[in-house]
């Protein structure tokens, strides 16, 4: 901007010698040309200002769902009715009543001992009223309640059964009592060993030993019945043998109640 201002003046002062030297006047000098208004500075640059950074919304917590409801067992199947109970004819077999078995296994003063078990099967149906209340091929469950071998004392052996159940061949069993007892008596050396006859003497003593003198040689004495046949009984010293599948009478000691399919 001087230099300018200078320039413009030299200018002037050259023009009026000029005008001198010539006789003319001078021309009035040119007004000064106003000088060119300085640049109006550069605006600053606004400060940037940072946008607000927007706070972080949170995460959304998690929406809670209520656990789905355990399903429900599934209802048992029904049960299938229970068949209906089989009808059944109660009997009352009165005590003193006969039974007839087949005891198994063989039996011994000599070699079975007390508390041995034992059975007897049923051979003849048993009646009552006109009904069959015991049928053939029913059991009857015993004990040995006492033994003594003839080598133990001075008289023959001993052998004492017990029956304690009745089991019919459906399967039911019932309580029952009877007993029986075989003892052979002492008799005179030499004699030989009999057998005790079949069941025709009624209960009573059913044999005796053969000899000459029988007065002291009856065997067989019976508790709660009557003995079958097939079984032996000796002379002195000699042991009660019942064999495998023998055939006894037994009597009831008390009345049995059974129930048997109608």
């Amino acid at each position: 901007m001087i230099r300018h201002g200078r320039s413009t003046a030299l200018a002037a002062s050259f023009a009026f010698l000029l005008a001198a030297c010539g006789g003319q006047t001078p021309p009035p000098p040119a007004a000064e040309a106003a000088p060119a208004p300085a640049p109006a500075p550069a605006a600053e640059p606004a400060p940037v200002v940072p946008a607000p950074v927007p706070a972080a919304t949170p995460a959304p917590a998690p929406v809670q769902h209520a656990p789905a409801p355990a399903p429900k067992p599934a209802a048992p199947a029904p049960k299938p009715a229970a068949p209906p109970a089989p009808k059944v004819t109660a009997f009352v077999v009165p005590a003193g009543t006969e039974i007839v078995v087949d005891i198994h296994p063989g039996l011994s003063s000599k070699t079975s001992i007390r508390g041995q078990k034992f059975t007897g099967t049923v051979t003849q149906a048993v009646a009552v009223e006109g009904h069959e209340a015991i049928a053939v091929g029913s059991t009857l469950h015993g004990t040995v309640q006492e033994v003594k071998s003839a080598a133990h004392w001075d008289k023959g052996g001993l052998l004492v059964l017990a029956f304690d159940q009745l089991t019919l061949p459906s399967g039911e069993s019932f309580p029952m009592q009877s007993s029986l007892q075989f003892e052979g008596k002492s008799g005179s050396t030499g004699k030989r060993a009999g057998i005790i006859g079949g069941s025709a003497a009624g209960g009573a003593i059913l044999g005796k030993v053969i000899g000459k003198d029988t007065k002291d040689a009856a065997i067989g004495a019976v508790i709660g019945g009557a003995i079958g046949t097939g079984i032996a009984a000796g002379q002195k010293g000699e042991e009660v043998e019942i064999p495998d599948a023998a055939s006894l009478t037994i009597q009831l000691s008390q009345a049995v109640e059974v129930k048997v399919p109608a």
